[in-house]
């Protein structure tokens, strides 16, 4: 009775060997085909990434003249501006003088309609007004017109 259970515990573990072997090459099998669809995914993909790989530089070197274009556009602004704020400040300064003439002239015109208006006093007008009775220096100590005697005149 031992050898019979021992041949029963031979042949059990010979058929335990052999499903371990099969299972082995089964997976052996799977791993090539698994690695054979990965080694064509590869090849299928290579040319997408090359592709990928030419647009992702083809947009940086866009990138990189887009960049260039704003810059030469932003200098240009600035220059036009330069240019313009310096015309306006020449504008300013060649209308400023005239106009501050202008002011001038009419404050003069201003002050003649206003002297022009008002009447006539010794006492209000003339180099030496705050000191009635001094006589005009140019004309002997008389305003032009005027008579000697006060209260009497021409």
């Amino acid at each position: 009775m031992t050898d019979t259970f021992l041949g029963v515990i031979a042949f059990s573990t010979l058929i335990m060997a052999l499903i371990q072997v099969s299972v082995l090459i089964g997976v052996y099998l799977v791993m090539r085909h698994v690695q054979k669809g990965i080694e064509r995914v590869e090849a299928a993909s290579k040319p997408l990434l090359a592709e990928a790989q030419r647009i992702s530089q083809e947009a940086a070197a866009t990138t990189a003249e887009v960049r260039a274009h704003i810059s030469r556009g932003s200098e240009s602004v600035q220059h036009i501006l330069d240019r313009v704020e310096a015309m306006v400040e020449r504008a300013e300064a060649i209308a400023h003088a005239p106009v501050r003439e202008g002011a001038a002239i009419v404050a003069g015109a201003r002050a003649v309609v206003d002297a022009l208006r008002r009447p006539f006093t010794p006492s209000s007008h003339g180099p030496d007004a705050t000191h009635p009775g001094n006589g005009h220096p140019k004309t002997g100590g008389h305003h032009v017109g005027e008579m000697r005697t006060p209260g009497v005149s021409m």
